[in-house]
């Protein structure tokens, strides 16, 4: 269910989008077109990622976008690759009527920042000049005005950058060399598109003026009129399956009145060119947006190539960065190995593209993958039928469907496996480490001393374990381009004096941890309402708790380990409920008791770009180094631990004998980075910071602004 202030949001967004409309009730002629769109030529990618990897930003031909536009009723056409326009030019060639449009990469120099900016209407000469002057945004500014080559800064609050978050002086500056902005971006959520409209409503005469005496910025260099601030709209669509679902409508009333018969694309550039429109449609909800970047994992998968470990190496980019890649693209030309894997996803890429999957992959697939069929022949039949909403529908219901199904699948295997292995040995710890040299970690590593068949296990694995992280992997790159930044939005909400958020908080508790103690639960929740504390407790179990203040999300399964060092069963929640709760809740932080939901947490931690504690409950070290049964694996057991521990934003806890053995030198955690708090106190990170100004500390306003982190990891 939303949270009011999310209820708030989509109510005053559809009423600036109303608003908006308002000066051309009257006009009757005018044209619909998504103004931020790409295709395959979109091929060099901003992020860094992308570039080691040597991945496209999309494989959808121009034929493929023509047609998803032509399905969502466009009447003008524009392609908007980075950084050139290829696929216009060879439209255009091949007869078709298209507005020559890009995104090009600009560099604000004066606070190291990097910014898009959509242009139309140029030549192929003047895309040369273009791509030279983007190194300075003022002068591809000055250009574009001088030129009439009409430019719109899309998604304002969303840019490209190496450090700290831009003072509000950028966006001033912004304010005035430029006058179209977009303030419905496809792949943003409402809390953003919101603050960007919001933010241009506010510029108004009297504040551009003052603006331009602050700065000492002439506005009529860049604009044709300063004080008219228009706002579009663009599905920012990469993958041909929503663009044009939103987008721009342009009025032309007052240019179809001259004598000379003009093309849709030219009225269209007029149009632009005086701000003559408003953005209509909707944002694109995450449902969608997962299908789109599920899709984009399936291309990625049947397209990708080796990208060569030398050029990797020798690349422009961190260790770090390059560290992940390799394990990231070992993992891509993987999954290329499994052929039922890719199979499958070769049949869901053409099944969003209305092609029903063949009679003979159902009939070659195992009895229990054949449930996960059945959903694209309904996929392809929405797709086919051009009927949108049944289509939403479809891609709605699909995600959490089958990624319930597939981790109950995987579930049950694993459970097999380790009833099977226990059977067949007494109890000996495991080892908790792998090989250095990787031929003996596929090679010779396929058992250890205890008979357990990793190799095995795996291969019974591949197709559910597979799909189940590429499924993961698609919601969570989805949340994280609608969520990013979440940080900067809500000082920027803070200088707009509008929309600013409060520190929500999702408690997230182990169902096996709150059962052990629900007194205790019941006092630290009453202690949270006497503080009036805005948080909310919810436990993962199969049973409704007996406290109805207290929320409950369901487990997918429980693993029993049947160990004496962890006899109870583990309850594995449903990640995608989860979600969903926390993002209907419109939270700001999570925290999480037990190292289980500790992972959920990390998951919401990196899908929402918020803050995530851990709560620990149990020491491990104290079960694991046992007098009556010592482990020789004692040491990494300790090293594990402190890395995952590591992670979280903050460390809690409420017991004694754990403080300690945090601080204990086997854990090496300083007194700073625990959060102790007793059975009548609560932990200080329920209490909310100060939101620090976007506006530089008076000894830093004579350097260079500052710029905030690059979240934009594919």
């Amino acid at each position: 269910m939303k949270s009011q202030y999310k209820k708030n949001l989509h109510f005053d967004y559809q009423k600036a989008l109303i608003d908006l409309r308002g000066p051309y009730q009257e006009h009757k002629h005018k044209l619909k077109i998504d103004l931020h769109c790409h295709d395959y030529n979109s091929d060099v990618p901003d992020e860094l990622w992308g570039r080691l990897l040597q991945l496209r930003e999309t494989w959808v031909t121009s034929e493929e976008l023509f047609d998803c536009l032509k399905r969502n009723r466009t009447d003008v056409t524009t392609i908007t690759n980075h950084n050139n326009a290829r696929s216009c030019w060879d439209m255009l060639e091949k007869g078709h009527d298209v507005l020559p449009g890009a995104e090009f990469t600009c560099f604000f120099e004066e606070y190291n920042l990097y910014l898009h900016v959509l242009a139309y209407g140029f030549s192929p000469a003047q895309e040369e000049k273009l791509n030279e002057l983007r190194k300075n945004i003022f002068a591809f500014a000055a250009y574009c005005r001088k030129h009439e080559i009409p430019t719109i800064l899309p998604h304002p609050l969303y840019f490209y950058s190496k450090g700290k978050e831009p003072p509000m002086e950028a966006y001033e500056k912004l304010a005035l060399i430029f006058e179209r902005f977009e303030g419905l971006n496809g792949q943003r959520d409402i809390w953003q598109n919101l603050l960007t409209v919001e933010w241009i409503r506010s510029l108004t005469p009297e504040k551009i003026e003052a603006l331009e005496k602050k700065h000492n910025i002439s506005s009529d260099i860049y604009c044709r009129n300063p004080y008219k601030k228009s706002i579009s709209g663009g599905t920012d669509d990469h993958l041909g399956i929503l663009a044009g679902s939103c987008g721009t409508t342009l009025y032309v009333d007052d240019i179809i009145t001259g004598t000379r018969m003009l093309k849709p694309s030219e009225l269209a550039l007029e149009a632009i060119w005086r701000g003559n429109f408003h953005p209509y449609g909707n944002i694109a909800d995450e449902e969608k947006l997962t299908i789109a970047f599920l899709d984009y994992l399936c291309q990625v998968v049947l397209n990708m190539k080796d990208p060569g470990l030398v050029r990797l190496l020798i690349h422009k980019g961190s260790l770090k960065d390059k560290a992940a890649c390799f394990i990231l693209g070992n993992g891509l030309l993987e999954l290329q190995r499994h052929k039922y894997t890719t199979k499958y996803l070769k049949t869901f890429h053409k099944a969003l593209q209305g092609h029903k999957p063949s009679f003979l992959l159902g009939l070659a697939a195992p009895k229990e993958y054949k449930q996960f069929i059945t959903p694209l022949v309904a996929l392809s039949q929405a797709s086919k039928s051009n009927d949108r909403e049944k289509f939403e529908n479809e891609l709605h219901k699909l995600v959490p469907n089958m990624f319930t199904k597939v981790s109950k699948l995987i579930g049950d295997r694993v459970q097999s496996e380790i009833t099977h292995f226990q059977k067949r040995r007494e109890f000996k710890s495991p080892k908790f480490e792998v090989p250095l040299h990787l031929r003996h970690l596929f090679k010779n590593f396929t058992k250890n001393d205890q008979g357990f068949n990793l190799g095995k296990t795996l291969d019974k694995l591949s197709f559910p374990a597979l799909f189940s992280l590429i499924l993961t992997s698609a919601k969570l790159v989805a949340s994280r381009a609608l969520n990013s930044n979440h940080d900067f939005l809500n000082k920027f909400a803070h200088h707009l004096g509008r929309y600013e958020k409060d520190n929500k908080i999702l408690w997230l508790i182990d169902g096996h941890e709150y059962y052990k103690d629900t007194k205790a639960w019941s006092d630290l929740k009453s202690r949270c309402e006497n503080a009036a504390i805005n948080i909310e407790f919810m436990i993962c179990s199969q049973g409704i708790p007996t406290d109805p203040k207290i929320k409950y999300t369901h487990s997918l399964t429980t693993l029993d380990l049947q160990e004496e060092l962890v006899p109870e069963k583990i309850a594995i929640p449903d990640w995608f409920e989860l979600h969903t709760s926390f993002k209907e809740g419109d939270f700001d932080q999570v925290i999480c008791t037990g190292e289980v939901m500790g992972l959920a947490g990390l998951f919401l931690q990196q899908a929402f770009s918020i803050p995530v504690s851990l709560h620990i409950q149990t020491d491990w070290l104290a079960r694991i180094d046992h007098p009556s049964k010592p482990t020789p694996y004692f040491s990494q057991v300790r090293r594990y631990l402190r890395a995952f521990y590591g992670i979280f934003d903050n460390l809690l806890c409420s017991s004694e004998a754990v403080h300690k053995r945090l601080l204990h030198q086997d854990m090496d955690f300083k007194e700073e980075e625990i959060d102790f708090f007793a059975e009548t106190s609560l932990p200080k990170c329920l209490f909310p910071k100060n939101h620090c100004s976007l506006e530089p500390p008076a000894e830093e306003k004579a350097k260079s602004s500052s710029f905030f982190e690059d979240f934009l990891k594919v």
